[in-house]
């Protein structure tokens, strides 16, 4: 079986159609939500990392560590506002999240959500495949949750596909509550997007 096959009918066939879907009429996303004073405290990772934001003096670290994102992307997103924040182990790059404030750029519904003073916007985070499962990404997370907070955010978003099971379980073990359902629907040439509010709301104090 060749590889882009492989890939194409991974994750069952939930995930199988959900792609497929993806690619023709309809894409969605859960919107999670986390109060950065109610982040976990007790998340460690199982081996030694050290946490920080990267800057622009990192774009060749972060290229390395990210080859399909380019060097151009990398600029372009510093240069636009965004920030990214990063963990080492052993001095070698192995999880960064890029985070936003402002505005909300979802790339795979190819849509903005603004965004209120206080809350910042989680997206494009990876860990190497060698630290998965040693709570790097969680961690790395939850260490950004407290950078944010002593700059005065109060609040943190982000988006997973639900087929993502990964995915779902690192934002579900930082805490994060699950408060919608947003994406699109194709209707010939025209494009419906929708927002679905689920039970489990953040309530801002």
């Amino acid at each position: 079986m060749s590889g882009r096959l492989t890939e194409a009918l991974s994750g069952g066939p939930r995930a199988v159609a959900a792609r497929v879907l993806g690619r023709t009429f309809y894409r969605r996303v859960v919107w999670f939500e986390l109060r950065l004073d109610e982040a976990p405290t007790g998340v460690e990772p199982l081996v030694r990392i050290e946490s920080c934001f990267l800057s622009e003096a990192d774009v060749g670290e972060i290229t390395a560590f990210r080859p399909d994102l380019g060097r151009d992307r990398v600029l372009a997103r510093f240069s636009r506002g965004d920030r990214c924040f990063g963990s080492r182990h052993e001095g070698r790059l192995v999880s960064t999240i890029w985070i936003s404030s402002g505005v909300a750029r979802i790339a795979y519904l190819g849509r903005e959500e603004a965004l209120p003073p206080d809350t910042a916007y989680w997206y494009d985070t990876w860990t190497d495949g060698s630290m998965r499962g040693l709570r790097v990404a969680s961690s790395c997370g939850l260490r950004s949750c407290r950078a944010l907070a002593a700059e005065g955010f109060r609040v943190s978003v982000g988006d997973v596909l639900p087929e993502n099971r990964a995915g779902m379980a690192n934002a579900l073990s930082m805490g994060m509550r699950p408060v919608a359902t947003i994406g699109w629907i194709r209707i010939g040439p025209v494009r419906r997007q929708f927002r679905r509010r689920r039970t489990t709301g953040l309530t801002r104090a």
